[in-house]
């Protein structure tokens, strides 16, 4: 199955859907590239899109992530 057939929703209402389940571990298990670019990025979503992305990374998926260099103090301890 490839991203054009996938059925996703059209739209996501965090308030109805869980964003991860719905959206980005099936996108991720299909997909091949992966371009995010975000304000604010912490990495816990990764551990929640963590199904999606093992597949992505099996598959020899490649991404690219452009994100603010400015991160919280307690990035601090893990740099």
């Amino acid at each position: 199955m490839s991203l054009r057939t996938l059925e996703l929703p059209l739209l996501l209402n965090t308030s109805d859907h869980d964003l991860f389940r719905d959206f980005f571990v099936p996108a991720l298990t299909h997909a091949f590239r992966y371009d995010r670019g975000v304000g604010y990025f912490v990495s816990g979503w990764l551990r929640l899109a963590a199904q999606g992305m093992v597949r992505f990374a099996a598959q020899g998926g490649r991404a690219r992530w452009v994100t603010s260099p400015i991160l919280p103090a307690w990035c601090d301890d893990y740099v």
